[in-house]
């Protein structure tokens, strides 16, 4: 099956006819219907929802290719049809580079963990250097540069793999081992969900001071930016070990 290249094919157009049509038909109709929307809703979004729907009657074939999430202008909302499809574009692209990944486990395990090593230190190291060179905010609230916040940090697949390549790797060792039960004594058990209440208390709260207006160095920042995210994965991959 992985030597058919019938099996990739289908693979990339069985996703995209999947999400393209209902992606596409509400964008259709989000062009049509978001200039009337008023009151305290588009009042919470900053009114952007006109500004993006005049946006779709230009920039419509964007979100078709799923490449809106380049579009430089993204963060403002002025020229970027329906903001939120950043994320599909995303998840679209880092979909199209799933297939090496999961060849490389399939071929070699070794391989393939040193693939999505190498893809999350890569992430690391880019968001380390866009935030020395661009001090940029930790989570878009806080003090920092918040103009390239979205375009170079938030929405680009460079940065936010490391979560998709955990999780491929958490996918493949369910498929392979998720048929066995683990069985872990009960102290090992406590530390392991005292662990993960650990990390997801650091991933939602860490920056309370920092939006109160704390100062954090842009290494701080970027560290925050680069660990909360892995820290969230392998939370869920944990507590998943913990249920089974």
């Amino acid at each position: 099956m992985i030597s058919n290249p019938v099996t990739w094919i289908l693979f990339y157009v069985h996703r995209y006819l999947r999400l393209t049509p209902p992606v596409m038909f509400f964008i259709g109709f989000f062009t049509v219907y978001a200039p009337y929307i008023q009151g305290s809703f588009a009042a919470s979004e900053l009114n952007a929802l006109s500004a993006q729907a005049n946006a779709c009657r230009t920039y419509w074939w964007q979100n078709l290719l799923y490449i809106n999430n380049f579009d430089s202008s993204a963060g403002d909302n002025l020229n970027t049809c329906y903001g939120v499809t950043w994320y599909l574009a995303v998840d679209t692209q880092l979909y199209l580079i799933a297939p090496v990944v999961l060849v490389s486990l399939y071929v070699s395990f070794a391989a393939g963990v040193t693939l999505v090593m190498a893809g999350c230190v890569g992430s690391i190291t880019a968001t380390y250097i866009l935030y020395g060179n661009y001090d940029i905010q930790a989570d878009g609230i806080g003090e920092g540069n918040q103009d390239n916040f979205f375009d170079i940090i938030y929405s680009k697949p460079w940065i936010r793999c490391p979560p998709y390549l955990i999780g491929i790797l958490n996918g493949y060792l369910l498929a392979t081992y998720g048929s066995r039960r683990i069985r872990l004594n009960w102290a090992l058990s406590l530390v392991g969900w005292l662990t993960a209440f650990i990390i997801a208390g650091f991933c939602l709260s860490a920056t309370y001071d920092y939006d109160k207006g704390s100062h954090w160095s842009w290494f701080t920042r970027a560290s925050f930016y680069n660990f909360h995210r892995i820290g969230w994965s392998f939370l869920f991959a944990g507590w998943y070990l913990l249920t089974i």
